[in-house]
């Protein structure tokens, strides 16, 4: 989608009494080349934006996602690395979404924001299912909701 069409989409949301905005779907949301201005362009707005992500292009998008995201899904679905490779076709990352989040959160705690709010998401399969309770607990060391 051209930022042409976001723009018109968002002025509709908002004609619409919209209030907040999930970027999500059937693809990772921060590979789109306008990502950055799309979510500026809706806080500027002032809509509350929310971003679900595998995680992966976390560390590229640090600052955004601290200046501009009110709640950030991390689609994790697993808490081993090895698991993690085996549920997702790209390269071995687990170890660099983990990186990205606890930076994310310590930069958080350190200006004393409420925001983003965090949220790692696992979905349970029969490859992962023996990983749960270990996600929780992961999710529980890094501080976030786990869902």
């Amino acid at each position: 989608m051209g930022l042409d069409l976001f723009e018109l989409l968002v002025a509709e949301a908002l004609e619409l009494r919209a209030k907040k905005l999930v970027f999500s779907g059937w693809g990772e949301p921060l590979v789109h080349p306008g990502i950055e201005s799309m979510v500026k362009m809706c806080k500027e707005r002032g809509l509350s934006v929310a971003l679900n992500t595998n995680g992966v292009l976390l560390n590229r998008f640090t600052d955004l996602v601290l200046e501009h995201v009110d709640k950030l899904f991390v689609s994790l679905d697993a808490a081993l690395s090895k698991t993690y490779t085996s549920l997702h076709t790209a390269e071995p990352a687990f170890e660099s979404v983990i990186r990205s989040l606890e930076e994310i959160l310590r930069v958080k705690q350190v200006k004393g924001s409420l925001k983003p709010v965090v949220v790692a998401l696992f979905t349970v399969t029969r490859l992962n299912i023996d990983n749960l309770s270990a996600f929780l607990e992961l999710a529980r060391s890094l501080g976030v909701w786990g869902s």
